[in-house]
């Protein structure tokens, strides 16, 4: 019998409107009425998740920013945070710098960008926060970044992926959550080991645990659960780490999963 079951927020949880629609609020409140543990666990700032914790009526903790940190919404506690090194934050920095692209850090929960452009613009309305501009990050280097984020076109974010494995440390973690968003957390950092501390807190086993969820930085957390479902709109790299493949968040993946493995 399955006792949790771990979302991701966009492209998974949210459709392509960034609604979560009717018939997955239906599903997911019934079998949390029956006693089953539902989570959120996402890329987004733990401010970026409240609107549907309380909509869909959680109890869990949220797993925020990749697994740097978890939260429990309830009482405010923080169960975990783990900042990327200063020294590391320079380096993502410097790089970013040179390759011309956006970057945003979140440090102590507020966002900072090197520019205010339409990729900032859209990263705002997404996350609800309000950008900082910033010219000195010596202020952010000292405290450390929850994580960092470059934002560029699609093929371009591929190009640098192929580039970072020789200018990066290996204590930096970085993958995609959109295919035009890279993102860097501690390299101690990830969905998977965040589900891990969640289930030895909660008695949970591994193989009653089932994640969903569509991009890279969810792979951790899809091979750390019992069973893994990618979404239908996932690329073919996570579909091939997954145990099963539901529809897409625009077709109902989500509902039609809870249909098929909580019955």
């Amino acid at each position: 019998m399955y006792k949790l079951l771990a979302l991701d927020v966009d492209g998974t949880l949210l459709n392509s409107r960034g609604e979560v629609s009717e018939k997955t609020i239906e599903k997911i409140r019934e079998i949390v009425n029956k006693g089953i543990l539902v989570l959120i666990s996402t890329g987004r700032p733990t401010q970026g998740t409240v609107e549907l914790f309380e909509k869909l009526e959680l109890k869990m903790p949220v797993i925020a920013y990749n697994g740097a940190k978890i939260v429990n919404l309830n009482t405010g506690e923080i169960l975990l945070e783990q900042n990327l090194r200063g020294v590391d934050v320079k380096k993502i920095v410097e790089i970013g710098e040179e390759l011309k692209t956006t970057i945003i850090i979140w440090s102590k929960n507020q966002l900072y960008s090197n520019i205010m452009n339409d990729n900032v613009t859209a990263y705002k309305k997404l996350s609800g926060v309000e950008p900082i501009i910033i010219d000195n990050y010596e202020d952010i280097i000292r405290q450390g970044a929850t994580k960092v984020l470059w934002i560029d076109e699609v093929e371009v974010i591929a190009e640098f992926q192929k580039l970072l494995d020789t200018k990066l440390d290996a204590d930096v973690n970085y993958c995609t959550s959109k295919p035009y968003y890279l993102e860097f957390i501690d390299e101690s950092v990830s969905k998977g080991r965040a589900l891990s501390i969640l289930c030895d807190r909660y008695k949970i086993k591994r193989e009653e645990i089932i994640a969903i969820g569509d991009g890279q930085n969810d792979i951790t957390m899809l091979e750390f659960a019992g069973v893994g479902i990618a979404m239908g709109n996932s690329s073919q790299e996570v579909k091939d780490k997954a145990d099963y493949v539901t529809a897409s968040n625009d077709e109902e993946g989500i509902a039609l999963a809870i249909d098929k493995y909580f019955r």
